[in-house]
Protein backbone atom coordinates (compact mmCIF):
# COMPACT_ATOMS: atom_id res chain seq x y z
CA UNK A 1 0.00 0.00 0.00
CA UNK A 2 2.83 2.42 0.83
CA UNK A 3 4.26 1.82 -2.66
CA UNK A 4 0.99 2.90 -4.32
CA UNK A 5 0.73 5.98 -2.06
CA UNK A 6 4.25 7.13 -2.97
CA UNK A 7 3.56 6.67 -6.67
CA UNK A 8 0.24 8.51 -6.33
CA UNK A 9 1.91 11.49 -4.58
CA UNK A 10 4.66 11.66 -7.21
CA UNK A 11 2.03 11.71 -9.93
CA UNK A 12 -0.26 14.19 -8.13
CA UNK A 13 2.51 16.73 -7.44
CA UNK A 14 4.09 16.16 -10.86
CA UNK A 15 7.49 15.39 -9.37
CA UNK A 16 10.21 14.39 -11.82
CA UNK A 17 12.05 11.24 -10.79
CA UNK A 18 14.97 9.31 -12.25
CA UNK A 19 15.92 6.08 -10.55
CA UNK A 20 18.41 3.29 -11.26
CA UNK A 21 16.96 -0.14 -10.50
CA UNK A 22 18.72 -3.34 -9.36
CA UNK A 23 19.03 -5.87 -12.16
CA UNK A 24 17.20 -9.17 -11.56
CA UNK A 25 17.68 -12.36 -13.58
CA UNK A 26 14.39 -11.92 -15.42
CA UNK A 27 15.27 -8.35 -16.41
CA UNK A 28 18.70 -9.44 -17.60
CA UNK A 29 17.04 -12.08 -19.77
CA UNK A 30 14.64 -9.49 -21.19
CA UNK A 31 17.52 -7.16 -22.03
CA UNK A 32 19.44 -9.96 -23.74
CA UNK A 33 16.40 -10.84 -25.84
CA UNK A 34 16.18 -7.37 -27.42
CA UNK A 35 17.39 -7.49 -31.07
CA UNK A 36 20.68 -5.69 -31.83
CA UNK A 37 19.01 -3.36 -34.32
CA UNK A 38 16.75 -1.95 -31.56
CA UNK A 39 19.69 -0.67 -29.50
CA UNK A 40 20.88 2.93 -29.88
CA UNK A 41 24.63 3.54 -29.96
CA UNK A 42 25.73 6.46 -27.80
CA UNK A 43 29.09 8.24 -27.57
CA UNK A 44 29.32 10.75 -24.71
CA UNK A 45 32.80 11.98 -25.76
CA UNK A 46 33.49 12.81 -22.13
CA UNK A 47 37.13 13.31 -21.13
CA UNK A 48 38.67 10.86 -18.65
CA UNK A 49 35.69 8.51 -18.96
CA UNK A 50 36.75 4.99 -19.87
CA UNK A 51 33.46 3.78 -21.36
CA UNK A 52 32.15 6.65 -23.48
CA UNK A 53 30.62 4.36 -26.07
CA UNK A 54 27.77 2.07 -25.06
CA UNK A 55 24.27 1.02 -26.12
CA UNK A 56 20.87 2.15 -24.87
CA UNK A 57 17.35 0.86 -25.36
CA UNK A 58 14.26 2.94 -24.64
CA UNK A 59 10.73 1.74 -23.92
CA UNK A 60 7.62 2.76 -21.98
CA UNK A 61 6.20 0.65 -19.18
CA UNK A 62 3.55 0.84 -16.46
CA UNK A 63 4.75 0.28 -12.92
CA UNK A 64 3.32 -2.87 -11.29
CA UNK A 65 0.09 -2.45 -9.32
CA UNK A 66 -0.35 1.14 -10.58
CA UNK A 67 -1.32 3.02 -13.71
CA UNK A 68 1.84 5.13 -13.48
CA UNK A 69 3.60 5.16 -16.84
CA UNK A 70 7.36 5.69 -16.95
CA UNK A 71 10.16 5.69 -19.45
CA UNK A 72 12.51 2.71 -19.10
CA UNK A 73 16.08 2.99 -20.40
CA UNK A 74 18.50 0.06 -20.47
CA UNK A 75 22.28 0.51 -20.67
CA UNK A 76 24.68 -2.20 -21.80
CA UNK A 77 28.34 -2.47 -22.83
CA UNK A 78 28.97 0.39 -20.42
CA UNK A 79 31.68 -1.18 -18.28
CA UNK A 80 29.44 -3.28 -16.05
CA UNK A 81 28.81 -6.99 -16.29
CA UNK A 82 25.01 -6.69 -16.10
CA UNK A 83 22.78 -4.26 -18.00
CA UNK A 84 21.59 -1.24 -16.01
CA UNK A 85 17.89 -0.34 -15.85
CA UNK A 86 16.80 3.25 -15.33
CA UNK A 87 13.26 4.58 -15.06
CA UNK A 88 12.10 8.17 -15.24
CA UNK A 89 8.84 10.06 -15.66
CA UNK A 90 10.67 12.79 -17.57
CA UNK A 91 9.48 12.18 -21.13
CA UNK A 92 11.02 15.34 -22.58
CA UNK A 93 14.71 14.94 -21.78
CA UNK A 94 16.85 13.73 -24.67
CA UNK A 95 18.29 10.24 -24.42
CA UNK A 96 21.92 11.40 -24.62
CA UNK A 97 21.34 14.03 -21.92
CA UNK A 98 19.79 11.37 -19.71
CA UNK A 99 22.83 9.15 -20.28
CA UNK A 100 25.15 12.02 -19.36
CA UNK A 101 23.24 12.66 -16.14
CA UNK A 102 23.43 8.97 -15.28
CA UNK A 103 27.19 8.95 -15.95
CA UNK A 104 27.72 11.92 -13.62
CA UNK A 105 25.65 10.29 -10.87
CA UNK A 106 27.59 7.06 -11.33
CA UNK A 107 30.88 8.92 -10.72
CA UNK A 108 29.52 10.34 -7.47
CA UNK A 109 28.25 6.92 -6.37
CA UNK A 110 31.62 5.35 -7.16
CA UNK A 111 33.42 8.00 -5.10
CA UNK A 112 31.16 7.40 -2.08
CA UNK A 113 31.65 3.64 -2.49
CA UNK A 114 35.41 4.18 -2.57
CA UNK A 115 35.34 6.30 0.59
CA UNK A 116 33.31 3.65 2.39
CA UNK A 117 35.13 0.50 1.29
CA UNK A 118 38.73 1.72 1.35
CA UNK A 119 38.71 4.53 3.92
CA UNK A 120 35.95 2.93 6.06
CA UNK A 121 33.98 6.16 6.16
CA UNK A 122 30.98 4.26 7.52
CA UNK A 123 33.02 3.13 10.57
CA UNK A 124 33.32 6.46 12.36
CA UNK A 125 35.38 6.50 15.55
CA UNK A 126 32.89 8.31 17.77
CA UNK A 127 29.18 9.23 18.00
CA UNK A 128 30.09 12.82 18.89
CA UNK A 129 29.40 15.22 16.04
CA UNK A 130 32.76 17.01 16.26
CA UNK A 131 34.59 13.67 15.92
CA UNK A 132 32.39 12.71 12.98
CA UNK A 133 33.28 15.98 11.24
CA UNK A 134 36.96 15.34 11.98
CA UNK A 135 36.80 11.80 10.54
CA UNK A 136 35.08 13.03 7.39
CA UNK A 137 37.60 15.86 6.91
CA UNK A 138 40.57 13.51 7.42
CA UNK A 139 39.05 11.05 4.94
CA UNK A 140 38.75 13.77 2.30
CA UNK A 141 42.33 14.90 3.01
CA UNK A 142 43.61 11.32 2.65
CA UNK A 143 41.67 10.83 -0.59
CA UNK A 144 43.12 14.09 -1.95
CA UNK A 145 46.67 13.04 -1.04
CA UNK A 146 46.19 9.74 -2.85
CA UNK A 147 44.91 11.64 -5.88
CA UNK A 148 47.95 13.96 -5.84
CA UNK A 149 50.27 10.95 -5.58
CA UNK A 150 48.50 9.25 -8.48
CA UNK A 151 49.06 12.35 -10.64
CA UNK A 152 52.82 11.81 -10.23
CA UNK A 153 52.71 8.13 -11.21
CA UNK A 154 52.79 7.54 -14.95
CA UNK A 155 49.96 5.31 -16.24
CA UNK A 156 48.37 5.26 -12.77
CA UNK A 157 46.83 8.74 -12.89
CA UNK A 158 43.25 7.43 -12.96
CA UNK A 159 43.68 4.61 -10.45
CA UNK A 160 41.74 4.44 -7.20
CA UNK A 161 43.40 4.89 -3.77
CA UNK A 162 43.01 1.15 -3.21
CA UNK A 163 45.14 0.38 -6.28
CA UNK A 164 47.74 3.02 -5.37
CA UNK A 165 47.99 1.60 -1.86
CA UNK A 166 48.29 -1.99 -3.08
CA UNK A 167 50.80 -1.36 -5.88
CA UNK A 168 52.99 1.35 -4.33
CA UNK A 169 52.52 1.98 -0.62
CA UNK A 170 51.79 -1.43 0.90
CA UNK A 171 55.33 -2.79 1.17
CA UNK A 172 57.93 -3.50 3.82
CA UNK A 173 60.07 -0.49 4.65
CA UNK A 174 62.09 1.05 7.47
CA UNK A 175 63.06 4.56 8.38
CA UNK A 176 66.42 5.91 9.54
CA UNK A 177 67.46 9.32 10.82
CA UNK A 178 70.95 10.16 9.54
CA UNK A 179 72.08 13.66 10.44
CA UNK A 180 69.51 16.07 9.06
CA UNK A 181 67.91 13.46 6.82
CA UNK A 182 65.07 11.01 7.33
CA UNK A 183 65.64 8.11 4.94
CA UNK A 184 62.71 5.84 4.10
CA UNK A 185 64.01 2.55 2.72
CA UNK A 186 61.29 0.78 0.76
CA UNK A 187 61.43 -2.80 -0.48
CA UNK A 188 61.44 -3.00 -4.27
CA UNK A 189 58.24 -4.01 -6.05
CA UNK A 190 57.22 -4.45 -9.67
CA UNK A 191 56.08 -0.81 -9.73
CA UNK A 192 59.33 0.60 -8.25
CA UNK A 193 60.66 1.74 -11.69
CA UNK A 194 57.61 4.02 -12.01
CA UNK A 195 58.50 5.60 -8.66
CA UNK A 196 62.15 6.00 -9.57
CA UNK A 197 61.47 7.36 -13.06
CA UNK A 198 59.92 10.51 -11.58
CA UNK A 199 62.50 12.98 -10.34
CA UNK A 200 60.09 14.09 -7.63
CA UNK A 201 60.87 10.90 -5.72
CA UNK A 202 64.61 11.19 -6.30
CA UNK A 203 64.95 14.45 -4.39
CA UNK A 204 64.84 15.17 -0.67
CA UNK A 205 62.45 17.70 0.83
CA UNK A 206 62.55 19.57 4.17
CA UNK A 207 59.69 18.80 6.53
CA UNK A 208 58.88 21.94 8.60
CA UNK A 209 57.13 20.09 11.43
CA UNK A 210 60.11 17.72 11.82
CA UNK A 211 62.65 20.45 12.47
CA UNK A 212 63.26 20.94 8.74
CA UNK A 213 64.82 17.51 8.44
CA UNK A 214 64.91 16.32 4.84
CA UNK A 215 62.84 13.33 3.73
CA UNK A 216 64.41 11.01 1.17
CA UNK A 217 63.37 7.68 -0.35
CA UNK A 218 65.60 4.72 -1.10
CA UNK A 219 64.68 1.34 -2.54
CA UNK A 220 66.28 -1.86 -1.28
CA UNK A 221 66.08 -5.50 -2.37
Amino acid sequence: MLYQIIVFEINRHEFTITEVLPTRNSEEANANSIPDEDWIKVDLKKEKRKFNKFKMHESYITLPRTNFKVRQVIFKEHGRKLPTFLITNNFEIELKTLALQYANCWLIENKFSELVHFFNLNALSSPFMIRIYFDVVMTIVADTLYRLLADDLKRFEDCTPKTIFSDFINCRCKGEVVGDEIIIKMKKKATTPIFKSNEIFQKSYPIPWLGDKKLRFEWIS
